[in-house]
């Protein structure tokens, strides 16, 4: 990329010689923004922001040999719990995630 950069310089350099006058001057603001421009004709990729950037999966500290299944763990109400939950008018399984 560094390679490019210096090739559009000498481009630019070359259009103002060739013109006869100065058109890319690079002590401008605007010399820099046609080199960025040149730079993502030719490297798209580097420059898409589109694209969300993917962070690597990282296991949790719960993932260990003797750790329990997460998805298989199964909760029993007593039945005063159930009563207490009819009693309220919550579902059983809601009464059972805070309990």
């Amino acid at each position: 990329m560094t390679q490019a950069a210096m090739d559009i310089h000498e481009d630019l350099i070359s259009e103002n010689n060739q013109r006869g006058q100065v058109v890319w001057n690079p002590q401008t603001p605007d010399y820099y923004k046609e080199v960025d421009k040149r730079m993502q004709e030719y490297f798209p990729q580097k420059f898409d922001q589109a694209k969300p950037v993917q962070q690597p999966a990282v296991a949790g500290p719960s993932r260990g040999v003797g750790s329990p299944n997460r998805g298989a763990r199964k909760v029993s109400l007593s039945p005063s719990q159930v009563a207490i939950a009819k009693r309220i008018g919550v579902p059983l399984e809601e009464y059972a995630k805070y309990v």
